[in-house]
This record gives C-alpha cells, structure tokens and sequence, in this order.
C-alpha cells in the first residue's frame, strides 16, 4: 500500500498549490470518462470496424431516430396517458369520468355545449362592439359555469 505521506508530497509539487492540480485531475478524469464510454459504444455497435464515413452516417440515423422519439414522447405521450387514465377510469368505475349531468352526458355532447356558448359569446361580443378583454372574460365566466 503506498505512503500517504509520498502521495501528498507528489501533489504540491511544482507550484505547491494542490487546487490546479485537482482541477486538472478532475479535467483529466472527466476526459478519460468520456474516451471509455465512446470505446463503449464503438465495441458495442461494432463501429470500431466501419470507416469514418459509415461512422458518421449510422450516427446520424441513430440521432434522427432518437430524436423522432424524443419528440414523439414529448408531443404524444401525455395526451395517449390521459386517455389510457380514462379507459381504466372507466373500466374500474363503469362510467367515463369527465361526464357530468348524473353520467348521462357524453364528451362529446358537453364539448358541443361549450363550443356552443363560446360561438354565442364571441358572435355577442362581435355584433355589439366589445372589447376582447370583455369577451375573454365573459368566455371564461361561462366555461366556469359549465
């Protein structure tokens, strides 16, 4: 085991200052990190064997799948969560659970109602001259009544 002592001595040398000396470790560490997890990846997809122009387009199909995926979980993912929630809603329940009106009403009748007194609202406020603060308003005061 070495002496502690011999280690410590080894790093001040120099300037004696053992900071830029961690700083580099640590620079130096980090660096070497990266260079084995590229190793990684080469030795795992087999890329160490590909030239530079195979390498550069299997990793650009790699990165426009992953992105496509990516975006694909950012754009869909919450909309496909709501409605799979709402089929287990209903299939523990027996009842959908954004119905209202005693669970007779369906989503789509009380969309059909909102879009309704939203057309009103805005057709009101047009005829009559009002100004898009009053309307905003108006629009909000009966979507909360709804």
């Amino acid at each position: 085991m070495p002496d502690r002592g011999a280690y410590a001595d080894r790093a001040t040398e120099g300037n004696g200052n053992t900071n830029t000396n961690n700083s580099k470790s640590l620079l130096a560490s980090i660096i070497r990190w990266l260079q084995i997890k590229k190793y990684q990846y080469e030795v795992t997809f087999s890329l160490y064997m590909l030239t530079s122009t195979e390498k550069i387009i299997f990793n650009v199909i790699i990165l426009a799948i992953l992105s496509l995926l990516i975006a694909a979980a950012i754009f869909y993912l919450p909309n496909h969560i709501v409605i799979v929630s709402n089929r287990l809603w209903y299939y523990v329940h027996g009842e959908f659970l954004y119905a209202n009106n005693g669970g007779n009403a369906s989503a789509a009748a009380v969309a059909g109602d909102v879009k309704e007194e939203i057309r009103r609202l805005v057709t009101d406020a047009v005829t009559s001259g009002k100004g898009a603060q009053s309307t905003a308003e108006s629009v909000a005061r009966s979507i909360g009544e709804l």
